[in-house]
């Protein structure tokens, strides 16, 4: 039965049934080539190889682009394949008939050739070859050996579906045919390149797709390998498609005797590796090493954690690479091979991760390993090479880390890993460090030996054995007695000897006599001049440069040191570009390796033996810099992992020899934080933070102020002044919007520390400095900077930084900046004065600046800057009136023509804050915005927002912000009402109240009314907050006043809907309902919605408090009614938002997933409400469907309030959320550190947010300085 899973190829004649099928498609075929077309409708039944045949091997678009040699190719594979059948069908309708196909004569002729020289070699007998394909270790002489054009010929192919009666399960089919079987294709028939592909990936299946292909023998790999050499075809490369296979020794022979019969004369490569370990593709070629690499495999196979170790140039590092890893996989298991480095779990797990079946990810090392072990059903063995760099490089908490995961792993039930650890000898007894995590470290434990002379001399037979060259046996003999040691021969200093011995003669000669090794010998002599050979190319200062690069290379216990172009600049004080070169000089010359560490290039010695080299150069006070160097890579390690500090004692090791080290930015910021924190030395580190660079200085200070140990925000202080004021002005104004308390006062008391600096950078820097500088004297109220402020409003060329500085002025002290800038209005230039006005209008929200500026500009004498400063000052004031008659004036007098754009600009903004205050963007005076309870203004902020003041009260906020004139009203359980200036925040009056004010504010008319929680009610004169009237209850009270001009309403805890008037405080009506009243109403002119707890929703007449009708909700109704044009929505504690109309019918009903014990917002035709399971989700208003939804941790308590676009609503677990209104995408989020139970209130371009933790918060849009 034809097997599943042929890719592409040739067809084989079984059967006479099989042969019908082939004469069918070679008709078809034959058609299709004599139109100059093929399709993929060329098969049926089960011939699945007939489709893919004509779909795959020559498709449509590249049959007329295709050369005649890749034809000739294609063909020759075809006939290759099956000439071991005995009738030999494919070469009987190709070769002996190729007339049918239309082939040229001399084409056919050489089609005929190949075939036969194709059919004489698949007579051979060919011993089992195993190799390594895909994962696992397959036979070839069991393979089904598929050709086929590589996919780069036809890179948008699709495969057909699987046959009708194919014999596979049915939850394979979806991943036909790459479920079983192995191909092998040609993936550039031009260069000769194989591809080798186990499709497979289930071992199972792949077993008995083998036990099915015994038929298939190794003999057409063969045919098709010689059949390629035949046609001419160079082999440049031949591998398998797996980065771990190795190619067979016959294939690298192929390669030499193609290069031979080329004609060449250079040979391909070095015959010894000297400095270079033989890695992973070089197995077949580790000399020596057999019966170690059997031995280390045994002992990795049985034993869960194996130690390999020996002296530095034994071979470690390629015994385990081209010994321990392919055979481990020619024996079907798998292995890891990962270098330590900085982090070594995640070298393993990246290496890991490049050996997962396809579509499988890990995200540990545990998890990687298990899939691993899974997959090949036995343990995957990791190999963590050169681990000598754990105690080099990395501090202690990291091998900690390290030994604790390790440890974990090996424990696991299933044992889905076995560990090798090859370590140096030098540094063998720093395990025991690990052995209390790892017991069992020292248990197995394998040391490499030295070469004898028999294994020395085998090493140089066989790398000599792949190229046409040999070293005479004296020339060999003479090697090895002045390399051999009591111990043995380091292989090492062989490979060096045998390389420079290889290169001492012409690429043409063939042999090495003994006349040569006279001449550059011996040995001992060679080696000892291979640095100064290497370092020949460099004259003068880059020789020099050289060596120290090479020195600064080694660490102070011999190893090999990794360092950066930057590094070794600053150790070397050369340029940096200079440094770039001659790191590309040693790298050629091999002396330098180069890598990738986090993201960068960096250099090591090419080998550790480099290092022996180098020592005697060393000084003892070089070495003990050297080894606190290594100590501060270490600790530098830790640091970047961990984020710890150096303790004192290392510390003071550092700073014994502090004057004979080189600091990179990195170390010496290490080194301040730690002197920081053990205030050890801070009079001599603390002040250095001068040198590193702005970015440096800015993380470092952001990272002291944000501190919770008071200490380093003290040593922050002590620095301060040394720090560049470009890194500390941008951090410290950052930190100013923060709403931790510590935060803002430690950033105000440093921007105190450095007032003087701020000062010069208004006056001396550029217009970017200049705004930061105006916005920080601003913010720590610099009595001392008014007049330079001054200065820059009447002079900067900037109009941002005059804004700028002119905010500053309103901050820092109003009546005395309006004295300044009225002194200014009567002198200087035409374009200071009216520069001067614009700020006294800045000022203009002020009563008493207004009332000074209205009688100056009353005067006689008053000029025309001036009565344009009043009028700015009006419209900022919102004295629309006044300003208005005010601008008709000016209109009237003749002013100059630079400047009458200001006033058309008066005019603009007098019209733009009059639509803003009939749409109500200038106030929102009670809860929920208005009477109705939308919670919505159709004036919109600009995100991100920028924390504008805080306001701190003597107890918590529950109380939402109502906002009017100019002002914000607020109460507290401190027992007070608080009325702020809504653009400074500073307190304008307080009323003390005999209870807590946890209900909101109302402003109706020019009073605000507010109840206290037993239940009286007050009103208050807005502007000076004198008592108009009170009114008791008789019952307390936890819902707020709602209402229009001459109505507003209040519910109690004793049952009962009060309606008054709010000039008088009269009642026109009372209600009793049959249970408390928490929620607030909600009013139309006509009706008026409230609810309680047990009782559901009420609608009561307006006029006289009759009630209408009642709906009962399924839950509590906690949080307050809203009114839309046609109906009114309630949310309750089952988590359920009702829609009724206005006679009480419920249009819709949706859910939410917690209770709800806000309000809704209503706003674009949805209706927004907030969960307290952290969901706030959006509606649409007429069928209730569910437009988004937003999550998080937090409960929403508060209600959101809807500002043009966007939601803003904060939650219990301190986080104040903007949204996009239309689709719930989070815009913005600022943690406030505290619990938000106030709703939000926007007014006045400003976002009003009260703090469970005393605080009343005021957000404004983004002012240019804070974006820099």
């Amino acid at each position: 039965m034809e097997q599943p899973g042929m890719l592409a190829g040739a067809l084989q004649a079984r059967s006479a049934t099989d042969h019908e099928a082939w004469l069918r498609f070679r008709q078809a075929l034959r058609r299709a080539l004599s139109e100059g077309r093929l399709h993929a409708s060329h098969g049926e039944g089960h011939w699945r190889t007939v489709e893919t045949c004509a779909a795959r091997m020559i498709p449509e678009r590249v049959l007329t682009s295709i050369a005649p040699a890749e034809i000739l190719l294609l063909v020759s594979a075809c006939v290759a394949h099956d000439c071991f059948l005995p009738d030999q069908p494919g070469r009987r309708w190709l070769v002996d008939d190729p007339a049918q196909w239309g082939l040229d004569p001399a084409f056919a002729a050489n089609l005929r050739r190949v075939s036969e020289i194709a059919l004489d070699i698949s007579r051979i007998a060919r011993a089992p070859r195993w190799t390594y394909l895909g994962g696992q270790a397959v036979d070839l002489h069991r393979v089904i050996s598929v050709l086929h054009v590589a996919d780069r010929l036809d890179p948008e192919h699709t495969d057909c579906p699987a046959p009708a009666d194919a014999e596979i399960e049915p939850e394979d089919i979806a991943r036909w045919p790459n479920v079983y079987g192995v191909s092998i294709g040609l993936i550039d028939p031009r260069e000769g390149i194989m591809r080798i592909d186990l499709t497979s990936t289930d071992r199972a299946q792949r077993r008995a797709a083998e036990a099915a292909m015994r038929p298939w023998c190794d003999e057409a790999l063969q045919a098709v390998r010689n059949t390629l050499l035949a046609c001419g075809m160079p082999f440049r490369k031949v591998e398998a498609h797996d980065l771990h296979a190795r190619p067979s020794a016959d294939m690298l022979a192929a390669q030499e005797l193609m290069r031979t019969r080329a004609g060449t004369r250079r040979r391909p490569a070095t015959p010894f590796k000297a400095l270079e370990a033989y890695g992973e593709q070089d197995g077949h070629l580790l000399p020596a090493r057999d019966e170690d690499t059997i031995r280390l495999s045994g002992r990795c196979l049985v034993s869960p954690l194996t130690v390999l170790t020996g002296e530095s140039g034994v071979g470690k590092t390629s015994l385990a690479a081209a010994g321990l890893i392919p055979w481990l996989r020619l024996n079907d298991y798998e292995g890891v091979y990962a270098r330590c480095l900085n982090d070594p779990i995640g070298s393993l797990l990246a290496s890991a991760r490049t050996l997962l079946p396809a579509g499988r990810t890990a995200a540990s090392l545990p998890e990687a390993a298990s899939i691993l072990a899974e997959t090949y059903n036995r343990p995957v063995i990791l190999v963590l090479d050169q681990a000598q760099e754990l105690f080099t490089r990395l501090g202690s908490r990291t091998r900690l880390d390290f030994a604790q995961q390790i440890a974990e792993l090996l424990s696991m039930p299933s044992e889905p890993a076995h560990l090798l650890i090859a370590i140096q000898r030098d540094f063998f007894h720093h395990l025991i460090e690990l052995q209390s995590v790892l017991p069992t470290i020292l248990a197995e434990v394998i040391t490499v030996p030295r070469l004898n002379r028999d294994q020395a001399e085998q090493v140089i037979h066989r790398s000599l054995g792949r190229f046409r060259l040999r070293f005479d046996h004296l020339v060999i003999s003479h090697i090895l007695d002045d390399l051999m040691t009591v111990e043995g021969i380091l292989p090492v200093e062989l490979q060096i000897v045998c390389d420079l011995l290889t290169n001492a003669v012409e690429e043409d000669e063939t042999r090495v006599g003994f006349e040569v090794y006279r001449r550059i010998g011996p040995a001992r002599r060679m080696l000892a001049g291979v640095l100064d050979a290497r370092l020949r190319p460099f004259r003068f200062r880059r020789l020099t440069l050289a060596r120290a690069i090479l020195l600064n290379c080694v660490t102070a216990q011999g190893t090999k040191a990794i360092l950066t172009a930057e590094e070794c600049a600053v150790d070397t004080g050369a340029d940096l570009a200079t440094v770039r070169d001659v790191l590309a000089g040693l790298e050629e010359q091999k002396l330098l390796h180069r890598l990738t560490m986090n993201g960068k290039d960096a250099w090591e010695l090419s080998h550790a033996y480099v290092a022996h080299w180098l020592e005697p150069s060393l000084r003892a006070a070089e070495t003990e810099a050297k080894g606190i160097d290594d100590l501060l890579h270490r600790e530098l390690n830790n640091y970047e992992r961990f984020g710890e500090l150096l303790d004192r004692d290392k510390l003071a090791l550092i700073h014994d020899v502090r004057r004979r080290l080189t600091l990179t930015p990195e170390e010496l910021d290490l080194l301040i934080r730690s002197s920081a924190a053990t205030n050890y030395h801070p009079d001599y580190w603390l002040p250095r933070a001068n040198e590193l660079a702005v970015s440096q200085q800015m993380v470092l200070c952001i990272d002291l102020l944000y501190s919770p140990q008071p200490d380093l925000r003290d040593a922050l202080r002590s620095m301060i002044s040394r720090l560049d004021h470009k890194a500390i002005l941008p951090t410290l104004l950052g930190s100013l919007q923060e709403a931790d308390p510590a935060v803002r006062e430690t950033a105000l008391a440093l921007l105190r520390e450095v007032d003087q600096q701020i000062v010069r950078a208004l006056e001396r820097g550029d217009a970017t400095q200049q705004q930061q500088a105006a916005y920080a004297l601003g913010q720590i109220g610099a009595r001392h900077a008014v007049a330079p402020l001054v200065e820059q409003v009447q002079a900067a060329a900037s109009a941002e930084v005059r804004e700028q500085a002119a905010e500053a002025l309103a901050e820092i002290d109003r009546p005395r900046s309006a004295e300044l800038l009225l002194r200014s209005l009567r002198t200087g230039t035409e374009v200071s004065r009216w520069n001067a006005a614009m700020a006294l209008s800045r000022l203009g929200r002020d009563a008493a600046v207004r009332d000074r500026l209205r009688r100056e500009a009353e005067r006689a004498d008053a000029n025309d800057v001036l009565v344009f400063a009043y009028a700015r000052a009006c419209i900022e004031g919102q004295q629309f009136a006044d300003a208005e008659r005010l601008l008709q004036n000016l209109e009237k007098r003749q002013l100059p023509e630079a400047q009458k754009h200001r006033l058309a600009t008066a005019w603009a903004d007098l019209a733009r804050w009059r639509e803003d205050e009939q749409r109500g963007a200038l106030s929102w005076p009670m809860y929920r915005g208005s009477a109705a309870g939308r919670a919505y203004t159709s004036v919109g902020l600009t995100l991100p927002l920028d924390l504008k003041w805080t306001f701190a009260t003597s107890d918590r906020v529950y109380s939402s912000p109502a906002v009017a004139g100019s002002m914000v009203f607020i109460g507290s359980d401190d027992h007070k009402l608080y009325a702020l200036d809504a653009d400074s925040g500073l307190e304008i009056w307080t009323y003390q109240a005999p209870a807590a004010i946890r209900s909101s504010p109302c402003v109706l008319g020019e009073l605000v009314i507010v109840p206290d929680a037993q239940g009286t009610l007050y009103a208050l004169d807005a502007e000076t907050g004198a008592q108009a009237w009170t009114r008791k209850l008789g019952h307390a009270v936890g819902a707020s006043v709602r209402g229009h001009d001459d109505l507003a309403v209040i519910g109690t805890m004793g049952g009962q809907v009060v309606a008054f008037d709010p000039r008088t405080g009269e009642p026109k009506w009372t209600r009793a309902l049959e249970g408390p009243v928490e929620s607030s109403a909600a009013l139309t002119s006509e009706l008026v919605a409230i609810g309680g707890p047990n009782q559901g929703l009420w609608m009561l007449r307006a006029s006289d408090g009759e009630v209408l009708w009642r709906y009962r909700t399924v839950g509590e109704l906690r949080g307050s009614p809203a009114f839309t044009r046609h109906g009114v929505f309630v949310g309750d504690s089952e988590g359920r938002l009702d829609y009724l109309d206005r006679d009480g019918e419920v249009l819709w009903s949706n859910f939410l997933r917690g209770p709800v014990g806000c309000s809704a917002a209503v706003a674009h035709g949805l209706i927004y409400l907030g969960s307290a399971d952290g969901e706030i989700a959006a509606f649409a208003h007429d069928t209730g469907r569910r437009v988004w939804t937003f999550e998080t941790q937090g409960e929403f308590s508060a209600s959101p309030a809807v500002a043009g676009q966007v939601v803003f609503i904060g939650s219990l677990a301190g986080d104040l959320f903007a949204l996009d209104a239309q689709s719930g995408k989070q815009l913005w989020r600022y943690p406030t550190g505290y619990s938000i139970h106030s709703s939000p209130a926007v007014a006045d371009r400003r976002l009003f947010v009260a703090l469970r933790y005393y605080n009343m918060c005021a957000f404004a849009e983004l002012s240019s300085d804070a974006e820099v």
